[in-house]
């Protein structure tokens, strides 16, 4: 059986101005004595959005007005078929 065809992606617009800015830059932190910035890593941002996604907290069983409404209509119907 024959492999598939390695895939071989050379960019077609590359901003040069933008590398060697950053080239520039590392340079100047290495030499003033700057920490590098930590890479990015996914696992920082576990957790992070769930307390924004109000239906991802698990609030529970809530209140409104019309749940209130049935259970006390209900509360009326049970007691008129008890007193009558």
């Amino acid at each position: 059986m024959r492999k598939p065809r390695h895939f071989s992606h050379t960019p077609i617009y590359m901003n040069d101005g933008k590398s060697r800015l950053a080239e520039i830059e590392r340079r100047a932190r290495r030499e003033l004595g700057l920490d590098e910035p930590e890479p990015f890593s996914p696992d920082s941002l576990r957790g992070v959005f769930t307390g924004v996604q109000k239906h991802k907290r698990g609030r529970g069983w809530q209140w409104n007005t019309q749940t209130l409404l049935m259970i006390l209509t209900v509360i009326v119907v049970l007691l008129l078929i008890v007193l009558l």
